[in-house]
């Protein structure tokens, strides 16, 4: 496997586990703290995400240096936006499937944390496919396709 594709992966999932972490934290906080409804909740969340998670995924996963700042950054909305609908509406779907809490070593995990953990599985992949082949076009992705290519066509 490609080294580059190694590392950009490796820096990828550390940034979307920081944005994950962020967005459970900033969940928590307008759910839990401010009694905000969980969905208004989880879109509050989404917003803040995306804007800091193009920040960090333009300066440290894939390195761009494209000058048209707004326009990547436009496309990143974008694809977030579409992300972001998917994961709003598998947090809707799951909230109304999943309804209690869970027990796990004597400790009650709210039933919210689980629901946003699982939907952000998606989201990440999501995230990541989107920001390769749509956003951040003039980083090198020729090594990327043709791994694709040859490992899925």
């Amino acid at each position: 496997m490609n080294k580059e594709f190694i590392k950009e992966t490796i820096r990828y999932l550390i940034v979307g586990l920081i944005t994950t972490l962020i967005s459970l934290l900033l969940l928590w906080i307008f759910y839990d703290s401010l009694g905000f409804e969980e969905n208004i909740s989880n879109i509050i969340s989404n917003i803040i995400t995306i804007a800091i998670a193009y920040a960090l995924n333009r300066i440290i996963v894939f390195k761009s240096d494209d000058k048209d700042i707004l326009r990547e950054s436009l496309r990143f909305l974008s694809s977030r936006a579409v992300v972001a609908i998917i994961d709003i509406i598998l947090f809707f779907i799951l909230s109304k499937i999943i309804t209690d809490d869970f027990h796990c070593f004597s400790y009650v995990i709210d039933h919210i944390l689980i629901i946003k953990i699982i939907v952000n599985v998606v989201v990440i992949v999501l995230n990541y496919v989107f920001s390769k082949l749509f956003v951040f076009k003039n980083a090198k992705k020729a090594w990327f396709l043709h791994i694709f290519i040859v490992k899925f066509a």
